[in-house]
């Protein structure tokens, strides 16, 4: 089985600052600007309360309706 999440972000009791959504927070609370280069980026964020309860969803519903699936 492999699980495989988007960029998570959310908050740790210590704090990661290698997360691009934690590094652009960090930035803004201390120099009050953030800078984008480019802007044509794109990468999913995903909250983690959000993938934990995908987890729990899935590990709770029925084996047929998720076994091999995709979310």
């Amino acid at each position: 089985m492999w699980i495989l999440f988007a960029t998570v972000f959310g908050w740790l009791r210590r704090m990661r600052f290698d997360i691009v959504v934690n590094q652009l927070t960090a930035k803004a609370s201390i120099d009050k600007e953030i800078t984008i280069f480019g802007g044509e980026q794109y990468r999913p964020f995903v909250y983690v309360q959000d993938i934990a309860d995908a987890c729990i969803a899935a590990m709770e519903a029925d084996k047929e309706l998720v076994d091999r699936q995709i979310f």
